[in-house]
């Protein structure tokens, strides 16, 4: 799934991914975060971290990041 398809309806491509799927995303995002100049930017990546946190969480309350 390339990375426009995963924005695309971003709330409901994160409830249909598995764990690992959301890991990779979860560290892509944050990856990102680091990489990027522009506040704006980051903050908005280290929200979409937030977002697959929460949803890790709802969904699988069990697993450790």
């Amino acid at each position: 799934m390339t990375r426009f398809a995963r924005l695309k309806d971003w709330p409901e491509k994160l409830e249909t991914m598995t764990l690992d799927e959301l890991q990779r995303e979860r560290r892509y995002w944050q990856t990102q975060s680091e990489l990027l100049g522009h506040r704006e930017a980051r903050k908005s990546s280290l929200d979409r971290v937030r977002e697959i946190d929460k949803v890790v969480a709802r969904r699988f309350p069990s697993s450790d990041r």
